[in-house]
């Protein structure tokens, strides 16, 4: 029996069991299952210009009888510009009108983002408006501003993520009293995300706040102090995210219960602390954050690989600061890190300042060609390779202008030529020099410490890396190299997850073989 000949109505009621990737699917097949699934399928908006909000000001206002499928919506801050003021010394009173009847007519969002949080006191609609929502699942605000406490504690949706950035604002922070107490009373969180430049006092809730049962993700970069009331709340967490440091922080260290993690991003010392008194145990990925690179002489990478030894991850980031002088790792780190699978290197180099900028370009070529035999020593699935100095110039994959001026010097065209062809044939020295490796990716910016931290419909707003990936299949028939198969950010990133999370080497070698076919 055919679909199309059921009724219009029959073919709509069974559309709401499809996922809205399945009804898009599904409405491309024929005209008529498009006008019966197209309803399922959800609007994404990211708003980067006034243009852009006039735009959805009218497209959402037009026509009031049928209100738009959006779910998803980010408002930038450059939305709320005039002209060429900065929207921190001159906010336009329309735009703020605009974005209150935007969220007055579009009721089911699931997703919303406010870079600009501040306007919020502008228009008091839209604190209720957002307050009064019963769909959102992730809310995201920057620059929040205290009278965006409110909101929290008037929510009736189930939030399930909520991110607060206090970067970049200028309103004092909320009182952290009030603060904390209102988000920790939203039951239905699963990830909190918490960064802010500047640090609170010390502070003590009253009457104390009951231990949050659902918290599964942290994120807190806050300079020098954790809140206590957070302690009872990370019992059950999957993914800690902790840049703070300080005195403060070691002791809560020692007092919170760290349960075996997926995802761990902390700096050094804290890794250090925490694998010397024997409070982390087990961890899949550790993201090591750090503002300078680590070079393979230096005291920090030999306690890096001490702490990585008691730890055994799966996967790991680290930023590598490699000198010319010196060899990709002058201690056999593989051998204490049998069980790695992904790896993620940033590459800084730490050159000689006095050379010139093709000297420096020289040496870091050199340096690049060393790198495959280091890497061949490690049993990986999965490699990613992070270059931001000297790619900011070419975009070694697309062509483009290959010399720019730098605080160094210029980089002449022969260098950016020879870099260029260096960082080309990488990827296919690494499959080379591999017997496992089976992914590799080259990346001209560093992962966030966010990544693998939000789902998938919030990742479709972020600005992607620029990076490239491929699969590394068999060799030719010929017995010549190997075949590198370019394919999506999309695919690499989630086979890195698959394999993180893979229970042993079998079900590794299974998700390599669905992936291949």
């Amino acid at each position: 029996m055919s679909l199309l000949v059921l009724n219009h109505d029959t073919l709509q009621n069974l559309c709401t069991f499809l996922h809205g990737q399945d009804a898009l699917h599904l409405a491309l097949t024929c005209r008529t299952l498009y006008y019966a699934a197209i309803p399922r399928v959800p609007i994404f908006v990211h708003c980067r210009t006034p243009p852009q909000l006039c735009k959805l000001w009218h497209f959402t206002t037009s026509n009031l009888d049928q209100p738009p499928r959006i779910r998803s919506l980010t408002i930038d801050a450059k939305a709320f510009e005039i002209g060429n003021v900065p929207f921190r010394h001159r906010v336009c009173a329309d735009y703020c009108e605009f974005l209150g009847d935007i969220l007055e007519t579009i009721r089911k969002l699931t997703h919303l983002r406010i870079d600009l949080s501040v306007i919020l006191a502008q228009d008091f609609r839209m604190g209720s408006i957002i307050a009064s929502m019963t769909n959102l699942v992730h809310l995201e605000l920057y620059q929040f501003p205290k009278e965006a406490i409110d909101i929290l504690r008037q929510l009736q949706s189930p939030v399930e993520s909520l991110h607060i950035d206090f970067r970049d604002t200028y309103v004092p922070l909320p009182p952290a009293e009030d603060f904390f107490a209102a988000v920790l009373e939203l039951k239905s969180l699963r990830a909190l995300s918490i960064i802010s430049p500047k640090p609170w006092g010390s502070f003590q809730l009253l009457p104390p706040v009951p231990p949050h049962a659902y918290l599964r993700s942290l994120v807190y970069s806050v300079p020098f102090n954790i809140p206590d009331c957070l302690r009872e709340s990370c019992s059950r967490l999957e993914t800690l995210v902790l840049c703070s440091t300080g005195t403060s922080v070691s002791g809560w260290l020692t007092e919170v219960p760290i349960p075996p993690l997926r995802h761990l991003v902390l700096t050094l010392s804290n890794l250090h602390f925490l694998v010397r008194l024997r409070l982390l145990t087990r961890v899949r990925y550790i993201h090591v954050y750090s503002d300078q690179g680590l070079t393979p002489d230096s005291e920090e990478l030999s306690r890096l690989a001490q702490c990585l030894q008691v730890v055994q991850p799966l996967g790991l980031h680290f930023c590598a600061s490699f000198k010319s002088q010196c060899s990709p790792w002058p201690q056999p780190v593989h051998e204490l890190l049998p069980t790695l699978r992904c790896l993620s290197l940033g590459l800084l180099p730490d050159l000689d300042p006095a050379a010139e900028g093709k000297n420096r370009c020289a040496a870091f070529i050199e340096w690049l060609d060393n790198l495959p035999v280091c890497l061949s020593r490690f049993s990986l699935i999965s490699l990613r390779i992070h270059i931001p100095l000297l790619t900011r110039n070419p975009c070694t994959f697309e062509t483009r202008a290959l010399s720019a001026s730098g605080e160094d010097g210029e980089i002449k065209l022969d260098a950016a030529v020879a870099f260029r062809a260096a960082v080309r044939a990488l990827p296919q020295r690494l499959a080379e020099s591999s017997s496992t490796l089976r992914y590799v990716s080259l990346s001209a910016a560093y992962p966030t410490s966010m990544e693998n931290c939000r789902d998938a419909i919030y990742d479709c707003h972020d600005v992607p890396e620029p990076a490239y990936w491929w699969r590394i299949g068999d060799r030719r028939e010929d017995g010549g190299s190997k075949v590198l198969i370019p394919i999506t950010r999309e695919e690499g990133l989630r086979v890195w997850s698959a394999v993180l999370d893979a229970g042993d080497d079998a079900a590794v070698a299974d998700i390599i073989r669905r992936c291949s076919i």
